[in-house]
């Protein structure tokens, strides 16, 4: 990996599901688990760090017990993500449905992932930024970071409301193909480590080339990149980002889609169907879904085969098998409608802690190790 002073994580779901982060890397050795959430004790001793996690596009495994219910206290902003918290007003069944959901971890088949270690990677990362643009799975993960990196962070802060003092805020951007429609800015978040590192998310509803070209000039990010990814307007909002990204000085990772579980094969919310959230909701759970929105991971892999040496700087990070199983992790089943839940409807969309803290995880494994 480069030495890139910084990297973009970015998601976009439904009009455009990615994200960008950009940082540069060393090869450190794990030390103690500091989230508790995978154990040493579930890693085989006679197999291979998960070490090219960037080449291999996928990440297969089981979901395993091992795993503590023990969790690092998050800041106010990001709460709403820790399906345990005690103040939760859900019934008995639902807290025994939520310690289950937690007390298992990720295995990978073919090889193990180191476990979070919140010093090593703000050791990993130190004195470089990471930015987080996206949608609200984006918001989600940077949330998670803000749990995780806890003990090794000197500042944070994020808010629904953007900073007035960036030239984005009071900009009216349009949401390309949608009628005049504006693109919503919905989340604004920045932490500062104590190695020095530093984490900034600029959330947004859906895909605005315009907005992303403000953004990348207001916080002029270096060398690396991180990038996740109907489907025909996903396919023309992909391919206008993908050809600023694959010439952008940065080496860039596409986050894979993360997986919905509201019914049928593919897990997808029908908007044509509206009673089909509230009928989840009378059932207190999410649906199962063998296959999941392949096609949005499959538009992406296509494109990079095409696209050939001139994306050689464009990788993908392999969350969405590891997320396919978690239907009972979504925030619906394990929140229902509480007093704390901003969610308007069932939700099978957004995950829990547990499965946010895996994605890092894979992330802190592919970037440091």
């Amino acid at each position: 990996m480069s030495t890139a002073q910084f990297f973009i994580l970015l998601v976009y779901r439904l009009l455009c599901s990615c994200t960008i982060l950009a940082i540069s890397t060393a090869l450190l050795s794990s030390g103690q688990n500091s989230y508790g959430h995978q154990s040493s004790s579930t890693m085989s001793q006679s197999r291979q760090l998960c070490s090219k996690l960037l080449s291999a596009h996928e990440l297969h495994g089981d979901w395993v017990q091992g795993a503590s219910d023990t969790q690092v206290g998050c800041p106010t902003w990001a709460q709403e993500i820790d399906c345990l918290d005690e103040g939760l007003a859900v019934p008995a069944a639902v807290k025994e449905k939520a310690h289950a959901e937690y007390s298992q971890v990720f295995q990978p088949h073919s090889c193990d992932l180191a476990p979070w270690d919140a010093a090593a990677f703000g050791q990993c990362v130190k004195g470089k930024r990471l930015i987080f643009i996206g949608d609200s799975t984006t918001r989600q993960q940077f949330q998670s970071l803000a749990c995780l990196l806890g003990p090794v962070t000197a500042a944070a802060h994020g808010s629904a409301h953007w900073n007035s003092s960036s030239i984005t805020d009071s900009k009216d951007y349009k949401m390309p193909g949608a009628f005049g429609r504006s693109v919503s800015k919905s989340f604004w978040g920045d932490m500062r480590l104590r190695g020095g590192a530093s984490l900034h998310a600029r959330i947004f509803g859906s895909y605005s080339g315009e907005l992303l070209d403000d953004l990348m000039a207001e916080l002029a990010p270096g060398e690396e990149l991180v990038d996740s990814g109907l489907l025909e307007r996903f396919g023309r909002d992909m391919t206008d980002l993908l050809r600023r990204l694959r010439t952008h000085p940065a080496r860039i990772l596409w986050r894979a889609y993360s997986p919905s579980h509201f019914g049928g094969e593919l897990g997808a919310y029908v908007q044509e169907k509206p009673a089909q959230g509230r009928e989840l909701e009378d059932q207190m759970e999410c649906t199962p879904t063998e296959v999941g929105e392949t096609w949005y991971d499959g538009f992406i892999k296509e494109y990079l085969r095409s696209c050939g040496p001139r994306c050689a700087n464009i990788s993908i990070l392999p969350i969405f098998e590891l997320s396919l199983g978690r239907h009972g992790s979504h925030l619906g089943p394990l929140q229902g409608r509480t007093a704390q839940s901003r969610h308007s409807s069932w939700d099978c969309r957004h995950f829990c802690s547990n499965v946010l803290h895996t994605w890092n995880t894979v992330l802190y494994n592919a970037l440091c190790f």
